[in-house]
């Protein structure tokens, strides 16, 4: 249509100049300016959600990917590192698994072991290992999950069930799109596969092909959760099929508006492909968008929730939000999604805000609640971390950035009811508030880690020194800080071992080494040993106590970024075994050597507690390897070690016999 107004804009032009009219004194009138419509770059909305026709649909994504054919620039949703998380102390079995942020929400790790096999993936890789445990703890040699993955194709982590594995992979390859204004993806999937491992239960080897059910997904997957048979998957998509040259006149801007216009909106949506059999992902019907958004805003890509049933996989559930999100919060029946926004006005000031969006989930259905716009950010480090629900409120942690250059964060607690008001969560209490005005932190200090617990929650904050803070929430409108306690270092992962132990892992950190050297006193204390440490608190009281720590000179641990690096298994409630991968960094005339080992630890909670150190292992051969993708699997006196994707079997008893490299 746009192509044949301009001819006939042209040709009556001809027409006119070529002697179509009888004077010659006649003034032709120049074609009216092209006028386009004022659309404003893509934003994060902190507004709540409104279910969008397909119109609105429509628009909110054509303008966002005309806005990206006028820039040097894609506008994809950004990938986020996945989620990690720590779970709640509970007996487990006999054998160690993948510490989680909720009792009874698994999530994906690169290892899965359910007592008789081992899987083994690292992302590095399209493949997984298994071997099965023998009866005298002993491991069989290694068999290959036959998952008949696309060259190119990279495992993100596993889940294991009772009766199936789910492996979850991705695929991203990169072309040029001829006049492109950018290296769009062309083909960003990720797949599922399913494997039935009925047929693997007191057998020596695996299902064959036939027994795998593969699902292929259009987009980039987020994160994911794991719920019963119900897996959870957060993914973006933006269209990779639509491609635009890049637009420097009003007319070429004009005709790649007609072009998006004409696309249907079914055309903007992920899709995808089971059993040979392609289908929409989402239906247009079951998206969001913000409720402030006009026709002026928009964004390329959307945000999909998707639950599938394992034991049934075409029972598929799927919403889509228009927008731009970070990760997700997973309770048992509870989902939210966040997202973070930093924003400088005209004026120059500088603001962070946060946007939450809670969902319910029941029967692998997905309906939205309501949202909330808190002041400040989640934060880079496990931000899911700082979210929780309990007693049907959301909990929320969130650090303020500040021109104070005396203090330049301010921290705040929410307490949010879930009984949506109009689609927006009520603020039940806040701290600081006016009755309990003391700042969470001392001035300066940032947050390095939080962790709720029932009706409490623990703050690390850090600048010079390791404050941890109790937070009473039991009265959800007058939450206040009940306790904290001060000493050298930071912990920046904190694991509850019961409702009266705490155990936090970070780097042990002199203080003397921030005083500058006019400041020193005439004596120095003792220099304090710096390097990757492990405390076990006492938070039986408003007064917590430190009982013991373990430090690793020089050293650091996965699990302070990672904790399903933790290998954590509670022999009672009282008696309870950790490993921890360390690796630590020597200097010998000027030259760095790195040492990797799994460190064990026996944790007491008995008598006062207590926290000693084990013993460790140590591979015989590439030893300076990164411990970054270690983990262990502790099944009653047995340790498997797996260092840089090589299995090491050793007993508690006897942690430097070794057997193995599997």
């Amino acid at each position: 249509m746009l192509n044949s107004k301009l001819t006939l804009v042209f040709g009556t032009l001809f027409l006119f100049s070529c002697g179509g009219s009888t004077s010659s004194n006649s003034v032709v009138s120049p074609p009216s300016p092209v006028v386009l419509p004022d659309i404003q770059p893509p934003t994060l909305s902190v507004a709540k959600l409104k279910p969008a026709s397909a119109t609105e649909l429509h628009t909110q994504l054509t303008n966002g990917l005309y806005y990206g054919s006028t820039s040097s620039r894609t506008t994809a949703l950004p990938e986020v590192a996945p989620n990690m998380s720590d779970s709640e102390a509970t007996v487990a079995p006999s054998f160690s698994q993948t510490i989680t942020q909720e009792s009874g929400v698994d999530e994906a790790d690169i290892i899965k072991y359910n007592g008789e096999w081992l899987f083994i993936t690292t992302p590095e890789h399209s493949t997984v290992r298994a071997l099965r445990r023998e009866a005298d703890g002993t491991l069989s040699s290694s068999q290959y999950v036959a998952l008949g993955l696309e060259e190119g194709t990279y495992i993100n982590g596993l889940y294991l069930s009772a009766d199936h594995l789910s492996v979850l992979s991705r695929k991203t390859s990169f072309s040029e799109q001829g006049l492109a204004h950018f290296w769009s993806p062309d083909a960003e999937k990720f797949t599922l596969s399913i494997v039935d491992l009925n047929s693997a239960h007191g057998s020596q080897t695996l299902p064959s092909n036939d027994e795998i059910q593969t699902i292929q997904f259009d987009g980039n997957l987020i994160t994911s959760r794991r719920v019963g048979n119900q897996l959870i998957l957060l993914s973006t998509y933006w269209p990779s099929n639509v491609t635009l040259p890049v637009a420097t006149t009003d007319t070429q801007r004009q005709a790649n508006l007609a072009t998006l216009s004409a696309i249907p909106v079914s055309q903007f949506l992920p899709t995808y492909e089971m059993n040979n059999v392609r289908e929409a992902l989402v239906d247009e019907a079951s998206c969001f968008i913000p409720e402030d958004a006009t026709e002026l805003n928009g964004y390329s890509g959307v945000v999909t929730l998707t639950t599938i049933d394992i034991a049934e996989p075409t029972r598929i559930n799927s919403i889509c939000v228009n927008g731009m999100y970070d990760g997700i919060y997973a309770a048992q029946n509870n989902l939210v999604i966040f997202g973070q926004n930093y924003v400088v006005d005209a004026q120059g000031d500088y603001s962070e805000q946060t946007v939450l969006h809670h969902f319910a989930v029941a029967n692998g259905a997905i309906a939205y609640n309501g949202s909330a716009n808190l002041a400040g950010r989640l934060d880079w480090n496990q931000p899911h971390l700082r979210l929780s629900i309990f007693d049907q409120q959301l909990r929320v942690v969130t650090t303020e950035t500040t021109q104070d250059v005396t203090d330049r964060f301010d921290h705040q607690f929410y307490s949010l009811s879930l009984s949506a008001q109009d689609r927006t969560l009520p603020v039940l209490g806040r701290l600081p508030n006016s009755t309990f005005p003391q700042a969470i932190g001392k001035p300066n200090e940032d947050i390095t880690a939080v962790r709720f617990f029932g009706d409490r929650a623990y703050v690390v904050t850090f600048e010079r020194i390791d404050p941890l803070y109790i937070l009473d929430l039991s009265v959800p409108a007058q939450p206040f800080i009940a306790g904290e306690l001060e000493i050298p270092g930071y912990s920046s992962y904190l694991l509850p071992m019961s409702s009266k132990y705490l155990l936090g892992i970070g780097q042990n950190i002199d203080p003397n080494r921030f005083i500058m050297q006019g400041d020193l006193a005439t004596s120095m204390p003792a220099p304090i040993a710096e390097g990757a440490k492990v405390a076990l608190f006492d938070v039986s009281t408003d007064t917590p106590r430190l009982v013991n720590e373990v430090v690793y000179e020089q050293g650091a641990t996965p699990a302070e970024f990672d904790y399903k690096a933790i290998t954590y298994l509670p022999l009672s409630s009282a008696d309870i075994r950790i490993g921890l991968p360390v690796q630590s960094w020597s200097n010998d005339n000027d030259i760095w050597r790195s040492e990797s080992r799994l460190e064990l630890l026996q944790i007491t909670l008995e008598n006062g507690g207590v926290i000693d150190s084990h013993g460790q292992i140590q591979s015989p051969e590439n030893t300076q390897w990164s411990v970054w993708r270690d983990r262990a699997v502790f099944d009653g006196d047995d340790i498997y070690y797996i260092h840089h994707g090589a299995v090491y079997h050793a007993m508690w008893s006897a942690p430097s016999v070794l057997v193995g490299r599997y």
